[in-house]
């Protein structure tokens, strides 16, 4: 491969290589390491990433009699048609396509979801109990049955493919985001829903363009009304008249206002505090 095909590949692939370098001396003496998560994990990157290893593996593959199955979990799902001999795990995965289910993963390659419920959408780690509630209430929905954790695990291991693979990358939110110029507050209620904010106004959103992530820290805040004044935040901000005072550059004031209230990325940072030293600042764990 040329220089400037090493260069392009992504991470996911050059991880992918370095764990199929270490299986191949191994697959003679135990070809179901052919199947192990690791390993479809690892066939979907490469099949996309890099096509002359993947042929190489799919000659590997057919050797020990695994590429149909292969093949099979990471293939594009046809049509179901509910016959007594498939699978609880092909329905699953089929239900849950058919949902109108979104795959994305986030810049550290962990796999996420957004999925339907109750009429709003919910932004989940996929390898996360909210989601596994999703597969099962899905499934149980349609047959009355439970799928079993064979078929959940083989759905999850699926999914997570999809989303590392084919799925764009995205990045999660917590509480606060700014996108395209916008700001935008989760309300952290059962809709999931956000308040946009921006020049001219603001208004609620039932499904905010960034994604945002909850935890069991996040409270729901009071849906915002229309009316009332600034003047009534002004006992909670530490500026002087001066800084108060909305001239032309009112809105950029507010602008750094809403930018200072988004959580760092590390729990901890420097703040100026109130009295003006600079000292350790945590976050609390409820926002």
């Amino acid at each position: 491969m040329s220089a400037a095909g090493e260069s392009s590949r992504s991470i996911a692939v050059e991880l992918a290589l370095l764990f199929l370098r270490e299986l191949e001396p191994l697959v003679a003496e135990d070809p179901e390491r052919l199947v192990s998560t690791e390993a479809i994990l690892s066939f979907a990157a490469i099949r996309r990433g890099d096509p002359i290893t993947w042929q190489h593996w799919r000659r590997i593959l057919e050797k020990y009699e695994k590429a149909d199955l292969i093949d099979h979990m990471l293939g594009a799902p046809m049509s179901i048609d509910y016959g007594e001999g498939e699978s609880a795990a092909d329905r699953l995965i089929g239900l849950v396509l058919e949902s109108g289910i979104e795959l994305f993963h986030d810049p550290d390659q962990h796999g996420w979801a957004s999925i339907r419920v109750d009429g709003h959408w919910e932004n989940r780690p996929v390898r996360s109990r909210p989601f596994q509630l999703f597969l099962l209430r899905t499934y149980y929905k349609e047959t009355g049955k439970s799928p079993g954790a064979q078929a959940i695990r083989a759905t999850l291991d699926l999914l997570e493919a999809k989303a590392l693979f084919d799925g764009a990358e995205s990045l999660i939110n917590l509480r606060v985001a700014n996108h395209q110029g916008k700001l935008y507050l989760d309300l952290c209620d059962r809709a999931w829903r956000a308040v946009e904010i921006h020049g001219e106004g603001w208004r609620i959103v039932d499904r905010p363009p960034p994604r945002f992530h909850r935890t069991r820290g996040s409270r729901p805040l009071p849906a915002p009304e229309r009316g009332g004044s600034l003047d009534e935040l002004r006992r909670f901000l530490n500026v002087d008249h001066q800084g108060w005072t909305l001239d032309s550059g009112g809105k950029e004031f507010l602008d750094r206002m809403f930018r200072q209230l988004e959580p760092p990325a590390r729990g901890t940072c420097r703040r100026s505090l109130p009295t003006g030293h600079g000292r350790r600042f945590r976050w609390p764990r409820t926002i």
